[in-house]
């Protein structure tokens, strides 16, 4: 009974950290973002009636790192390859797969591993769900962000933040070619943020 109570309330605590990192993000992007369904909605009878009706274009596995892979290749029907998401889990402390068409994001998944403190659960949340709409995935290059694993960073910084603003401005497309997308980006901060 107690690993079932410790595992309910890890569960709880990983949804409430989903819905805020969710609810920052739909801020700084103006793009609606919201949990369509966790065991912990099920079980607690939240589910809207229409669930199944939803296109989901997320998904998001929290759990043991040893039954992981498994679940996600399940899960996501084999849309990945079972042993990329092993090297993922294997490899680092939590993942991201996406799947693009036309130049846009069209279904992803984030690996959570359960054997992780709050602390590293929290930067995980925050460094996978941001890169999922689009951002940079890790590099030494980009300076005071999260996306630099070398970095101090554990939370967005007002540089990942206005790259997400610049990324999701009305202007930018899906599949837009990089010297046009980066001319869109140099307008919309000259117009934003003119200093």
């Amino acid at each position: 009974m107690a690993d079932r109570d410790h595992w309910e309330k890890l569960s709880s605590f990983f949804e409430e950290m989903i819905r805020e990192h969710l609810a920052d993000l739909s801020w700084e992007t103006r793009y609606p973002m919201k949990i369509h369904y966790s065991e912990t909605m099920r079980q607690q009878k939240r589910l809207a009636k229409d669930v199944s009706k939803v296109k989901i274009n997320i998904v998001l596995f929290y759990g043991p790192k040893r039954t992981l892979a498994d679940t996600i290749f399940k899960r996501t029907g084999g849309a990945f390859p079972k042993k990329d998401i092993q090297y993922l889990i294997d490899n680092s402390i939590c993942s991201v797969k996406l799947k693009h068409r036309k130049g846009a994001i069209h279904f992803a998944y984030a690996a959570f591993p359960a054997e992780h403190n709050r602390h590293a659960l929290r930067a995980c949340i925050i460094e996978e769900l941001t890169q999922i709409m689009g951002l940079i995935n890790d590099s030494r290059f980009v300076e005071r962000s999260i996306f630099n694993d070398h970095s101090r960073y554990l939370e967005l910084t007002l540089h990942d933040r206005w790259l997400l603003r610049v990324l999701y401005n009305s202007e930018m497309k899906p599949g837009m070619p990089a010297d046009q997308a980066l001319k869109e980006a140099r307008r919309y901060l000259s117009v934003i943020r003119p200093e």
